[in-house]
This record gives C-alpha cells, structure tokens and sequence, in this order.
C-alpha cells in the first residue's frame, strides 16, 4: 500500500460516500489501517534494504580480506588484479572495465615485452664486450659485472635469469610492490 493509493481510495470514498458522520468514521478508521500497513511495509522495505547493505558490505568485506591473504602469500589472482585495478580507477573518477582476462593478457605482454627488452639488453652488452676486447684486447666476462667503490673492487654477480612467465610476471609485479 502506497500513499498516493491511500489517497485515491479517500477521494473516491468521499465522492461516492452518502456523507454521514457515521460513514466519515469508518472511512477515516480504513484510512488509519492503509497508513498504518503502509508504514509497516515501508519499515520492512527499509529494513530489507539495510540488511542487503549490511551483506554485500560483509561479503565485499570477506573478499577483500580472502585478496589481503593472498596477497601476504604472494599468490595475487588475475581477478584481484582486476578488482583492485576497477576500484582505484573509479575512485579517480575513469570506469574501467578490467577483467581476469585483460589482467592476464597484460601480463602475458609485459612479460613478452620485458623478455625482448632483456634479450636486446644482453645482445647490446655483448657487442659492447666484444668491442672493447677488439679495440683494447680486454675481455668483459658479461656474466660477472665488476665496479670500482672507494678503491675496493667488488664482484657483483648476474642474477639468474627465469624463463618461466609466471616468474616474469611476478617479478615485474613484485618492482612494483604488488606483489
């Protein structure tokens, strides 16, 4: 029941009522029971709607805590990525629609492209070596990386390398602190 009902059945009473007092009190009695349905179903309604608050807040709530865990055991999900990612832009005011898939892609490219970046970094390395080695007979082991720091010189050792995209990926996750 609805207040625009309540009144349009009031109106229509009063047009085809006969006009006595007696019919005025019972029309005014069915108008006081309207109201008070009408605001009994207006608490429920309201009440329906909090409680349906209060569980997708609760359930968002246990989600971002099953992502918070995931991302303390370095095991962040595509769709976290694409959860966190919607948010954060939407919080800047640019919907995104980011999905598991696009987070996936992205990632499968960077790693790609990453690759390549480090492919041609070792390439252009090596052709520096081997300049040096034909312009001044000195061999650069490029394996190994030696610097000079205050007179002492330390031997700085190339980190092995993943080949494994997972591992990519989750490095270049990592540089950036999400991971």
């Amino acid at each position: 029941m609805t207040q625009d009902k309540i009144i349009e059945g009031l109106q229509k009473a009063l047009a085809g009522g006969s006009g006595s007092l007696d019919d005025l009190d019972n029309l005014m009695n069915r108008v006081k029971q309207d109201i008070a349905t009408a605001k009994r179903e207006q608490e429920e309604a309201e009440k329906k709607a909090k409680a349906d608050a209060e569980a997708r807040k609760t359930a968002r709530g246990t989600e971002i805590a099953h992502i918070a865990t995931r991302l303390l055991n370095e095991e962040l999900t595509d769709a976290d990525m694409a959860l966190v990612m919607n948010v954060f832009f939407k919080q800047h005011g640019l919907q995104t629609t980011w999905t598991e898939k696009n987070i996936h892609e992205l990632m499968v490219d960077c790693g790609q492209k990453i690759d390549e970046l480090n492919a041609k970094t070792k390439q252009a390395v090596n052709e520096l070596a081997d300049l040096f080695e034909s312009l001044f007979g000195v061999k650069i082991d490029t394996d190994e990386v030696k610097t000079k720091k205050e007179g002492n010189t330390t031997t700085v050792k190339k980190p092995k390398e993943s080949k494994d995209p997972d591992d990519v990926i989750r490095k270049f996750l990592s540089d950036f602190g999400l991971g």
